[in-house]
């Protein structure tokens, strides 16, 4: 389970949805696996958990078709999904999506401020579920280049956030020591300011050397 009871799931995911979809009862509890800790990875990425349901939005089709098949394993009936094309596919799928995400651990709302850490479901679980995580999230927001041998983890947070962003940084770099990938470092990139004049900063967790190999033969990245 995800640490909490049946009654907890109850309340925070069924009674919030339509009755057309639903989870049956006979699919409590709901645990972890490699397609839930996938798609908890993309909320932390190119997703976005809104008021009324979860967003998936990328310029890169598998992506898309991933996400769709993985949102599609989760036990829920009559799920629904709306797609939208505009320089990228941007795809909704239903309430309920949204709301077994966020009790699976899911950051709610902008991303640059909200605090961000990774439920001890994906911590404390199989090679497998932290693979599944860190391959969607590194999808997402990594980028690779092999002329210099390193992968670049990006992600930016509001200036009085930054620590938080370190902490969540020095989380994943826990996750690919245990996956047998060395040779990272977390270092300082630019600072923003965005349109209403706030400030955020640019964290970067870097992979530096032979770990690449490691990850590419992983297959980590589409």
């Amino acid at each position: 389970m995800l640490g909490l009871n049946t009654d907890e799931y109850i309340e925070k995911i069924i009674c919030r949805c339509k009755p057309n979809c639903f989870i049956k009862p006979e699919n409590f509890p709901i645990t972890g696996s490699s397609f839930l800790s996938s798609l908890i990875g993309r909320s932390f990425g190119d997703g976005g958990i809104g008021p009324k349901s979860f967003n998936y939005t990328n310029k890169n089709k598998e992506l898309i078709i991933d996400t769709t098949r993985k949102v599609m394993m989760l036990p829920i009936e009559n799920i629904s999904l709306n797609k939208r094309y505009y320089k990228a596919i941007s795809v909704q799928y239903a309430k309920i999506v949204r709301n077994i995400l966020i009790v699976a651990g899911a950051p709610v709302g902008r991303k640059t401020d909200q605090v961000l850490y990774l439920q001890d479901w994906i911590m404390d679980s199989s090679s497998e579920i932290k693979t599944s995580f860190i391959r969607a999230l590194f999808d997402d927001e990594a980028t690779v280049s092999i002329g210099s041998r390193e992968i670049v983890l990006g992600m930016k947070k509001r200036i009085d956030m930054v620590d938080n962003l370190e902490n969540f940084f020095t989380e994943i770099k826990l996750i690919l020591n245990e996956l047998g990938i060395d040779g990272i470092s977390i270092t300082n990139g630019n600072e923003y300011i965005r349109k209403d004049g706030s400030k955020t900063k640019e964290k970067r967790l870097r992979i530096c050397g032979l770990p690449i190999l490691k990850a590419s033969k992983k297959n980590w990245f589409s």
